[in-house]
């Protein structure tokens, strides 16, 4: 009797270690925060940025890949210039500047112009297999108005690195329906509608930003990509039942 209970008890502590081991497995992130101010906004054109965002803490050696891989998605859009362009974040803010300093030069009297960034992140879920991190960035450049962009950083938590949420889609055909329902349904479109008559696209498409989030999925399109800039984003939400035949985890 006492060897049966001497088992239970080593088998309950075994399990009870083994669930802190894998809650254990899942790396601890910090918030940074990067401001730097260039001229008087209020008396002319500044460069403006105000950035808050996750960092993976170094202990972890996911961190090598996710620390510069997160900045960069944050700090390109200093100098976007198409692709899957790489630099380290100073870069970046050395070349906004050196742009700026041309473009005061060029135009000593300009009233409009300069850049502002607004950026934050946000956690939207994490599991030992996905994190899901929400970038949520307000951006001028010059121009009439400037842009906000919510997009996905989607990463595998053992290796740091980016991954495609849509490549574990399981039944994508399936999962496309579903998502051109709900959007046809956001937008008030029968199932027999012009895409022409109704947004800026004349054919459905996936977004690119797919995430995760502690309901389910959420799916964004940014302004431009469906409607205009005046309506704003496009937020999809998707709960756990209605994406468990199309959503596999340990893919």
């Amino acid at each position: 009797m006492k060897k049966q209970i001497f088992v239970s008890v080593t088998l309950i502590m075994a399990v009870f270690l083994l669930q802190n081991c894998t809650k254990q497995t899942l790396p601890e992130f910090e918030i940074t925060e990067y401001n730097k101010v260039v001229g008087s906004c209020d008396s002319s054109i500044c460069i403006d940025i105000h950035l808050k965002y996750h960092l993976m803490k170094d202990s972890y050696p996911a961190s090598e890949a996710f620390n510069p891989l997160i900045e960069n998605k944050i700090f390109s859009k200093m100098g976007y210039e198409g692709g899957e362009t790489y630099k380290p974040k100073d870069q970046w803010v050395d070349r906004l500047l050196k742009d700026f300093d041309a473009f005061k030069t060029e135009f000593p009297d300009a009233e409009t112009g300069g850049y502002h960034q607004d950026t934050e992140t946000t956690i939207t879920s994490e599991d030992e297999h996905v994190i899901s991190i929400l970038i949520d960035s307000y951006v001028y450049a010059g121009g009439a108005h400037g842009m906000h962009f919510r997009e996905f950083l989607n990463v595998d938590p053992k290796t740091g690195k980016e991954i495609d949420i849509y490549d574990r889609i399981k039944n994508k055909d399936g999962f496309g329906k579903l998502v051109e329902a709900k959007l046809r349904q956001y937008l008030d479109m029968g199932p027999n509608d012009s895409w022409e008559d109704f947004t800026l696209v004349n054919e459905f498409a996936l977004p690119a930003n797919i995430g995760l989030t502690e309901e389910g999925m959420l799916l964004i399109y940014n302004e431009y990509e469906v409607l205009s800039y005046a309506d704003g984003v496009i937020e999809l939400n998707l709960g756990k039942e209605e994406i468990k035949d199309y959503y596999d985890v340990q893919n």
